[in-house]
């Protein structure tokens, strides 16, 4: 089910290839399969995490990895300050 909503949440977002994918729960079931997705079709993913995951969440396949936290929208905005098209809110900020 996870992979399901994943896939269909990336189909909704309708970026294309090069296109900036921002994740949050990025370590959990739906998050992690968003980043696989969206690798797989060429997206720039931006993903949080708690240090102890950010291994994992770059083997998923993450090009950068930023801390959870309060103020994880301003870190992503530094890494993409241009715009992020697109998120996959998997932690319910």
């Amino acid at each position: 089910m996870n992979a399901m909503v994943a896939r269909l949440a990336l189909d909704a977002l309708a970026l294309r290839s090069g296109d900036t994918v921002a994740v949050t729960g990025a370590a959990g079931a739906f998050g992690g399969y968003v980043i696989q997705f969206a690798k797989a079709v060429g997206l720039r993913v931006i993903a949080d995490a708690q240090p102890a995951d950010a291994e994992l969440v770059r083997e998923l396949g993450a090009g950068h990895v930023v801390e959870r936290g309060d103020e994880v929208a301003a870190r992503i905005r530094e890494l993409a300050p241009e715009r992020v098209p697109g998120l996959a809110d998997g932690a319910v900020l």
